[in-house]
């Protein structure tokens, strides 16, 4: 069951990373843009749109990770810097205690 890994062709290999300086370009842009305008990273702008669409505005950790593609890890260090903050607060899931609820703060 040894499979050779197929390398890129040349073709293949300059789009993958046109495709790659492209985003990192623009995510440079957009997180230049937003902390101009109030300091803020793209990550917690992401973080602030999810729970402010949400209903209360406030859901469960898992349910950010999911809405956002990101690993538990980088969703509870995330929740956590923006709590120091004062953007949002964490608690206990009402009914489970392992569960984390994210509510966004005024």
């Amino acid at each position: 069951m040894s499979e050779q890994t197929r390398w890129l062709n040349d073709d293949e290999q300059e789009l993958w990373r046109l495709l790659l300086a492209a985003t990192r370009k623009i995510d440079r842009g957009m997180d230049e843009t937003l902390k101009a305008g109030g300091e803020i990273s793209v990550s917690e702008f992401a973080v602030l749109v999810s729970l402010s669409e949400a209903p209360d505005q406030h859901l469960r950790l898992r349910d950010l990770c999911t809405e956002l593609a990101w690993d538990r890890s980088r969703a509870s260090h995330q929740v956590t810097r923006m709590k120091k903050r004062g953007l949002l607060t964490k608690s206990k899931c009402p009914g489970d205690a392992r569960g984390v609820l994210v509510t966004l703060t005024d």
